[in-house]
């Protein structure tokens, strides 16, 4: 299901407090949590938001998490909240030891869960916005993200192929298919008179 986006207000859309944006989310929707990783820029309040409705309400359910680099705090922080049964099925993820939490769903195969390398997935990102299908990269040949071996396939329960060996003029290439969120969560702050905004404000 696509999410519904907000009405607009005289013709601008509306500034949202994160506990009424996270009300737009719709079940399986695809979320991508942005940031520096270790507990830098992560957009918390939204984090945190989706959480507590989700505690509250059992909805959204079936989500599938996107997160280039390693949020969190090695504890509860980052995307750790977001790990409760129901809320997320699949998680495609550059770095998961920063969220233990959901490293564990992952490990005791209660959600589908794949690890593209950092950068790749970055660049898959800018793919799916380019409307492309994928990259191609050496990066990850001979390595557990190598088709030959696990394929980035963390657990029993993961079964498609999101990566796959290809030859161009007789190099091995990894192909990494690219996913496009329906919805992120990005931090960046606010923007002064004269200048273009950094990633801050949520």
């Amino acid at each position: 299901m696509k999410p519904v986006k907000p009405p607009r207000i005289n013709g601008r859309v509306p500034v949202l407090s994160a506990q009424e944006a996270v009300n737009y989310i719709p079940d399986e929707a695809t979320l991508c949590v942005l940031g520096a990783g270790g507990g830098i820029l992560e957009a918390t309040t939204l984090i945190t938001a989706l959480a507590d409705k989700y505690k509250q309400t059992q909805t959204p359910r079936n989500l599938s998490i996107i997160s280039p680099t390693g949020l969190g705090d090695r504890a509860d922080r980052g995307i750790s909240p977001l790990a409760q049964e129901g809320l997320v099925k699949w998680a495609l993820c550059g770095h998961w030891g920063q969220s233990p939490r959901i490293s564990e769903l992952a490990e005791q195969n209660k959600i589908i869960a794949y690890n593209y390398p950092q950068g790749v997935l970055t660049q898959t990102l800018r793919a799916a916005a380019a409307h492309q299908p994928g990259i191609i990269s050496d990066i990850g040949i001979g390595t557990f993200v190598d088709p030959r071996q696990q394929g980035g396939k963390l657990n029993e329960v993961t079964k498609e192929d999101l990566i796959k060996l290809v030859e161009f003029d007789n190099k091995e290439y990894l192909y990494y298919k690219a996913i496009a969120p329906d919805i992120a969560f990005i931090r960046v702050p606010p923007a002064t008179v004269k200048a273009t905004p950094l990633l801050k404000m949520r």
